[in-house]
């Protein structure tokens, strides 16, 4: 899944770049995008901060995988360790 807005973020170049027209932050891939939201109980979707959010054992959920053209982070989802799920 790749998400595109027509918003002018320099999110740059790359395969499998997903970018979120809410919150404007990008993501290397539609399951890193996916997993920066969270649905509320009223079916509202929210964008989670990909620098705050974190594992029940507190290790980040993502991390910085490259930079656009103007520096801003794109985000993919960090490895968990080992025998730890999402």
């Amino acid at each position: 899944m790749t998400v595109t807005a027509e918003c002018g973020c320099d999110f740059g170049p790359g395969l499998a770049t997903a970018h979120c027209p809410a919150c404007h932050r990008t993501f290397t891939t539609g399951t890193s995008f996916g997993l920066h939201q969270e649905a509320g109980l009223s079916g509202a979707v929210t964008c989670r901060d990909p620098a705050t959010v974190r594992r029940a054992n507190g290790d980040p959920v993502f991390k910085v995988a490259r930079y656009t053209p103007g520096r801003r982070p794109v985000w993919a989802k960090a490895a968990a360790r080992e025998g730890e799920g999402r």
